[in-house]
C-alpha cells in the first residue's frame, strides 16, 4: 500500500481512484483505522469520495459497534461527499441499533430536506427501531406515512410491526 500511495501525486483521477481502492480494500480486510486514515488525506488532496466508498466505511464502522464514531465521520464529511439513500439508511439503521430514535428522526428529516425519498427499507428500519424500543404506536403511525405516500410494505416489514406488537402484548393490534 505504501508503494501506492507514493506515486499518487501524477494525475488527479488516477490519484483519486487510487484512493478508493485503497479505502475499500482496507473496508473490506476490516481495517476502520487505516480506511479512515486513507479517506481523510483523500479529501486533504482534494479528492472527494464516492458515496458508496462512504457508505462501505459508514457500514464498517456500525458493524464494528463503533456508532459513535460512524456518526462522527458521519457528521464531519455529510458536507463533502454526496450523501445518497444508502448513506442515510446505515446511519438511520446505526441510529436505531444505538436505542437513539431522536437522531434516527433527525437523519430521516435531513434527508427529506435534501430532496432524496425515503423507501421502504428506510421506513420498516424506523418502524423495527420504534418497536425494539417499545413505542408500537409510533411505529404504526410510521407505517399508515409510509402508505400514505404510496410506499408498498414488504413482508419484512409486516414481520417487524407485528413482532412489536406482539412483545407489548398487543395481538388484536398486531392482526389489524
Amino acid at each position: 500500500m505504501e508503494e501506492l500511495t507514493q506515486n499518487h501525486y501524477t494525475y488527479s483521477s488516477i490519484r483519486s481512484l487510487l484512493y478508493e481502492a485503497i479505502v475499500n480494500a482496507y473496508v473490506h480486510s476490516q481495517s476502520p483505522d487505516e480506511a479512515l486514515y486513507f479517506l481523510h488525506e483523500m479529501i486533504h488532496k482534494g479528492n472527494s469520495p464516492i458515496s458508496n466508498t462512504f457508505n462501505n466505511l459508514l457500514n464498517l464502522l456500525i458493524r464494528s459497534n463503533s456508532f459513535c464514531r460512524a456518526w462522527l465521520v458521519f457528521d464531519e464529511l455529510k458536507n463533502k461527499v454526496v450523501l445518497d439513500v444508502y448513506s442515510f439508511g446505515i446511519m438511520i439503521k446505526g441510529c436505531c441499533e444505538a436505542g437513539d430514535l431522536l437522531k434516527s428522526f433527525q437523519l430521516l428529516s435531513m434527508m427529506e430536506k435534501t430532496g432524496l425519498s425515503p423507501n421502504v427499507v428506510i421506513y420498516t428500519t424506523l418502524i423495527d427501531g420504534c418497536c425494539k424500543n417499545g413505542d408500537v404506536h409510533l411505529a404504526k403511525k410510521l407505517f399508515c406515512k409510509m402508505k400514505g405516500l404510496d410506499l408498498v410494505a414488504n413482508q419484512h416489514t409486516y414481520s417487524v410491526l407485528i413482532n412489536g406488537f406482539f412483545k407489548q402484548g398487543l395481538q388484536k393490534e398486531g392482526f389489524q
